[in-house]
């Protein structure tokens, strides 16, 4: 995934500008990485035997460096990665299908350590590949391995050396979210059957939570409002969690409102303003407020199956699978259409997550990757 709640997006329509593309070796679905006028991007060479990372520069487009690494694979919606890399003060990290993860550094492009996780950590890998960004919490990196005694492992950000591990199920696909719960670092995110909480410092699981339909692939993301965590699955809906007081023995949330009108196996849903929005066959947006009432839908022809959400305090950047990209404000009064653009059309779907920084959007299609300038 990219990242999904930014700032500064335009507040009236104006056609964006494309300022550089560079040209990819394949399709991918694997999120736009930007921070530190860095761009990342996942693809796979042209022969479909390897992964590769580009890092490229922001303002220009041009290439810094690149890693590819061989990876033989056979999955649905193709072998490329899935999991958008993570850029640090001096490094990135990165994540393949098949478990290979490399840190790369920022000033020479050279790898300072990488791991596996079938290889070295005995996990299972998931029907559609390793999809979950690793998580960052200070000097450490945690992944999911998904094996019976490495449902999760945390590993030293400078060396790869591991430092815990903790038994678990197979992984899922969503990204984790961490938080400061009582004082300690916490993350929040599935594994293959339940919702769950861990405690970033010992690995221990510190809740579960089971829907009562089992089955769900658990692709889209979690979203923590306040004291309140929002989830979305195609056989469970939408579903709203109270986060456990501090003074609570127990310390497992309660749900307190659900819905039937999102229920979509991959679109992660964004909050914007006091509410939360989802695409299951149309725009919906829900009030977290109000028990999760409905607050808007909006129709449009091209908004269904796959759709990337990026949005603030007041509006929505709908991309989707087809490259249309359209320009949303979400209101008490409902939802209003600013603007839309097509994206140049190529051949394939454009499945991977865009990313938004200081009014560029950096988008992903079939055989490239887009810098485009939203002047207001």
């Amino acid at each position: 995934m990219g990242d999904a709640q930014v700032d500064g997006l335009p507040e009236q329509w104006v056609a964006p500008e494309r300022l550089w593309r560079f040209r990819l070796p394949s399709n991918g679905v694997g999120g736009v990485a930007v921070s530190q006028e860095i761009v990342v991007v996942s693809s796979r060479d042209a022969s479909d035997k390897a992964d590769q990372f580009f890092i490229l520069d922001a303002t220009s487009g041009l290439e810094l460096a690149s890693l590819r690494y061989d990876s033989s694979l056979k999955l649905d919606y193709g072998n490329s990665p899935r999991a958008t890399p993570v850029i640090l003060e001096d490094q990135v990290l990165t994540l393949g299908a098949g478990g290979e993860l490399h840190a790369i550094s920022l000033e020479d492009g050279s790898v300072r350590w990488k791991k596996h996780l079938v290889r070295d950590f005995e996990g299972v890998m998931p029907l559609w590949g390793y999809s979950s960004s690793p998580l960052v919490v200070g000097e450490r990196v945690i992944v999911q391995p998904g094996g019976a005694n490495t449902g999760w492992v945390a590993l030293d950000l400078r060396d790869g050396r591991e430092i815990w591990r903790t038994p678990g199920r197979p992984g899922a696909y969503a990204s984790g979210l961490l938080v400061d719960w009582r004082g300690e670092p916490q993350w929040i995110g599935f594994d293959h059957q339940s919702l769950g909480a861990w405690d970033a410092v010992t690995g221990r699981r510190v809740w579960e939570i089971k829907p009562d339909v089992g089955g769900d692939f658990n692709v889209p993301s979690p979203i923590v409002l306040e004291d309140k965590i929002f989830v979305v699955s195609e056989n469970n809906g939408a579903r709203l969690y109270q986060l456990p007081k501090t003074d609570d023995p127990r310390g497992v949330p309660r749900g307190i409102a659900a819905s039937d009108l999102l229920m979509h196996d991959s679109n992660s849903p964004v909050r914007v303003g006091r509410w939360v929005a989802g695409i299951d066959g149309s725009l919906v947006v829900l009030d977290p407020q109000n028990q999760l009432a409905l607050h808007a839908r909006w129709e449009d022809p091209t908004v269904h199956g796959f759709c990337s959400l990026i949005a603030d305090n007041t509006r929505l950047l709908v991309t989707t699978s087809k490259g249309v990209c359209i320009l949303l404000k979400v209101s008490e009064q409902g939802i209003r259409e600013l603007g839309r653009t097509v994206f140049e059309e190529s051949e394939g779907d454009m499945l991977a997550h865009p990313a938004f920084e200081k009014g560029v959007l950096f988008v992903r299609g079939p055989s490239w990757v887009d810098a485009y300038q939203w002047n207001e």
